[in-house]
Order: C-alpha cells, then structure tokens, then sequence
C-alpha cells in the first residue's frame, strides 16, 4: 500500500497539522471532510496546482482506507468507497496531465494500480500498470524500488487475466529487480517468489514452482515470526507442491517443519493458540495419509521435553490426543490428555483455563466411552476450578453503604 503522500508544510497555501492529526489518530471521515476543505480553497484560490494533486491523493487513499473498515460488510459500502477513490485518484491524474506533471502523474497510476486490484478490475490493473512502467522509466530520477513494485503488480494482472506466460515472464523480471533494490534477503522479494511459485504451480510446473517456493521459504523463515500466516501460507504452498509432483514424503517433511516451529513457540502458549493449530491438524493427516509417522514425531517432541516440562510439553501431550481421535483411539487420547492435565497444573495457577480446557474435553472423550462416574467427577472439578478463578463480586453499592451506616451507629 502507498505510504501517505507528505505535502511540504512551508510550500503549502494552508495548515497541514490538523489533517496530519487526523490522520494519524485514525479519524478517518473527519480527516476527508478537511482534506476536501483544502481542496476546495486551494483551487478556489490558484485553480489547478501540484498542491491540489497531492491533496487528491491523500483524499484517496483516506477513502480507501476507510474502505478497507467495510471489508466483508455484507453492504456494499466497501465498493462503493473503493469506487470513490478510485474517482478521487483521477481527478488527480486530470489535474497532473493538464499541468504536464509527470512524477506526480505516475505517483496517480500507482495508486489507481492499487485500486483497481482492490477492486478485482484486473484488465484495467494491467494496462495501468503498464502505463506505470513505461512512463517510470521516462522520469528524470526514476525509482528503482517502485519500478520493481510496478513490474510485480503487471505480473499478477497478467496472471488474473489469464496470460500464464506473460505473467511468469514478468514476474521473473520483478523477482529480479526486488533482488537488486530491495536486497536478496527482502520480504519484498519472498512476496514476488512467492507468487511467481504459486503461478508456476498453476501451470502445473512443479520443478520451478519447488524452486521459488523454497527460495522465499528462506527468505521468510530469517525475516518473518515462526507462526506469522506468510510463513505458514508458504509452507503449506510448498508442501502441496511436493504431494504433486508425486513426493508426499517431502510434503509430510514440510508439515513437520510447520509443526516443530509452531511448537518452539508455545512457551506462552494459549486457548487461541491451541485451538488455531488444531484446526490446521486435518491438513497434517492428509499430508501424511496414515497417522503413523505424525506419532512417532510428537513422542519424539515428548521425549525432547520431557526435562523441561512446561507448557510445550502440555501442548505436545494434547496435539498427540488429537492425532489419537483421528485414528478413533478414544482410550488412547483419554490417556494423552490425563498427561497433558497433569503438567498443566504443574504450571501454576496461571494455567488454569488450560486445566479446566483440557478436562471439559476429557469428559467429553468418558462420555464416547460411556464412563458416567468419571464424567461425573471432570465436570464437578471443572465446575469447582470456575468459582476458583472467578473473582468474588463485590457487594453493591446500597449493601456496602448500609454496612458502613451500621459501623457507625
């Protein structure tokens, strides 16, 4: 996304601070009424200026800003505001080929590039960018960073639009460019690997579609966070590659990986944790299509932690119970769990909503099994550790000031 164009305060025909405080307070629909203020006076007084471009563009991207707060509304006010942005921005480009402006006329496609792929118009998202790329390496002191961006976003245009070749050639090309500007190590650069890999896969393509997935694969296990969706997103991507080219002992590999980085970080681990991992677990079994070899790793991680306990033990124990359902182990995973409590409450009161977590499922598992008294006896536990860390109420405020009139007399 473009950063927010900074007009030069002592250049300006008006006070700045007030939509800059808008702005960045996140005031959004305050900061486009001063925004359209300004763009009323300036043209009212000088007509059409560079001030008046600039002052377009922050109004746009503002509105899509804006728009991005309607995402998923069931309405269409994110369309609707997108598409008022996108008026917004060529207003500006108007402005900026009237006044022979070209750097402010291509800082208008980029945007309008933006837009568009907002707004899924992939045909006129590529010929934007096209425009964009031609008429960027024209200016005096082009940008070599935004010629790369230009270039990638011609590439996945191309690719939208259904030209496979067109878009692998161009997206190599822009895999090439964020190499010498962005540096060889970028997550800019493992974004354009990564789609050009996902292209390539598409094409069914697998060897270079392996070789760029596994190339900003590296890239993002250095930059990104263990967990981060990028880095998950391209383990998934690479491991399905695998399975397709017929080497599903490479893709169970990749899942490994995925579940021994996932594992590395439980060391605060949660319920939200726990639960997003598991839902991620069915792609695990297909990956490894019989369940064997994910039990032998998670008694591997339990053998590893076992010294430490903690709570990556716990987490371990309970993934294991999982993979045990899902053979249709009910004793077994009844067991896990039982080993999972145990070092949970080794954890401290702190983990208590873990403990009570873990034995709700447990009287779940005794219930399948038809144990009536065990699960008797989890829910009564379950129910007793609630009122433990359920703070007590204070008394009202009537209750407390009649007690305080009883203390006095």
């Amino acid at each position: 996304m473009l950063g927010f164009l900074r007009i030069n305060r002592w250049s300006a025909s008006f006070d700045l601070s007030e939509i800059e405080r808008l702005v960045d307070a996140n005031e959004l629909p305050a900061a486009e009424r001063e925004i359209k203020t300004a763009i009323h006076d300036v043209e009212a007084r000088k007509g059409a200026t560079i001030e008046g471009i600039h002052l377009r563009l922050k109004l746009a991207e503002v509105q899509r800003q804006q728009a991005v707060l309607f995402r998923g509304d069931s309405s269409a006010r994110y369309i609707t505001q997108l598409h008022a942005a996108e008026a917004t921005a060529l207003g500006a480009l108007e402005i900026a080929a009237h006044l022979s402006q070209a750097p402010s006329y291509v800082t208008c496609l980029d945007l309008l590039i933006e837009l568009f792929s907002d707004l899924g118009n992939f045909p006129a998202m590529e010929k934007t960018a096209q425009e964009a790329t031609r008429l960027g390496t024209t200016l005096r002191r082009p940008d070599p960073k935004k010629m790369a961006r230009r270039t990638f976003q011609l590439g996945v245009a191309q690719h939208e639009n259904k030209k496979p070749d067109e878009a692998i050639a161009t997206l190599e090309s822009a895999a090439t460019l964020h190499d010498v500007s962005f540096g060889p190590n970028s997550l800019e650069l493992a974004e354009v690997l990564a789609k050009t890999g996902r292209v390539f896969r598409s094409q069914a393509k697998l060897e270079p579609a392996l070789n760029h997935l596994q190339r900003g694969l590296k890239i993002l296990e250095k930059s990104a966070e263990p967990d981060s969706p990028e880095l998950l997103s391209e383990l998934h991507e690479l491991a399905e590659a695998h399975r397709e080219s017929g080497n599903p002992s490479g893709a169970a590999a990749i899942y490994e990986h995925a579940l021994l980085l996932k594992l590395k970080k439980v060391d605060s681990v949660s319920l939200v944790e726990v639960v997003g991992f598991e839902r991620s677990l069915p792609t695990l079994d297909t990956a490894w299509e019989n369940l064997g070899r994910a039990r032998e790793l998670l008694e591997d991680c339990i053998a590893a932690f076992l010294p430490d306990a903690g709570p990556r033990l716990a987490m371990a124990h309970e993934i294991l119970a999982r993979i045990h359902r899902g053979s249709g182990l009910r004793t077994l995973e009844a067991r896990q769990l039982d080993c999972a409590v145990n070092v949970w409450q080794s954890c401290g009161s702190k983990r208590s909503p873990d403990v009570i977590r873990n034995l709700i499922r447990r009287a779940e598992v005794m219930e399948e099994l038809r144990k009536t008294r065990e699960v008797t006896w989890l829910r009564e536990r379950v129910a007793l550790l609630k009122t433990q860390i359920t703070p007590a109420r204070k008394p009202a405020a009537k209750t407390r000031l009649k007690k305080a009139r009883r203390a006095a007399s």
